[in-house]
């Protein structure tokens, strides 16, 4: 013989039947209960409205000059931003053997912090651009974080 299925009808364990509600309650009115305001919304909507009032960090931010960053494995390098609106473009002004001077070291969006990197093999062979981030910690110190390759903090060349 199979085994009996609890969700076949007829089965040998049915489900208790719910209990029936009578007519004379479920006729009962409903009254309108006043709600409380809750302390975790309000300090919720406290915490939009400072955010929606505070302004970007970056904001206003020209980082248009000469930078000075040390490049790991190599020296000081010198770099020039140009910066066009949210977006920045930073050209090496002295180079090394893997991305010469004069070549675009990265890009970036100010707002976002998304940008790209240049890098390549030595002699400058097979340059390509992979995903970076750019970090704005101060009006004189930015860092770009190259994906997988490591990062340059810069600061401003007086």
């Amino acid at each position: 013989m199979p085994p009996l299925d609890p969700f076949q009808a007829g089965s040998a364990n049915p489900l208790p039947s719910s209990p029936q509600v009578s007519d004379s309650r479920s006729r009962r009115k409903l009254r309108a209960v006043p709600l409380k305001p809750c302390p975790v919304v309000a300090h919720i909507n406290q915490m939009i409205q400072t955010t929606q009032q505070t302004s970007n960090p970056t904001q206003g931010l020209n980082l248009s000059g000469e930078w000075i960053g040390f490049y790991r494995g190599h020296y000081d390098q010198v770099i020039k931003i140009t910066q066009l609106g949210e977006d920045v473009v930073a050209v090496k002004i002295t180079g090394d053997e893997h991305v010469p001077g004069g070549a675009v070291t990265f890009r970036a969006n100010l707002k976002t912090g998304i940008g790209e990197g240049q890098v390549a093999e030595k002699e400058y062979r097979n340059a390509c651009f992979v995903p970076g981030k750019l970090e704005v910690l101060n009006a004189e110190r930015i860092v770009f974080t190259w994906e997988n390759c490591g990062k340059v903090e810069f600061r401003k060349d007086d």
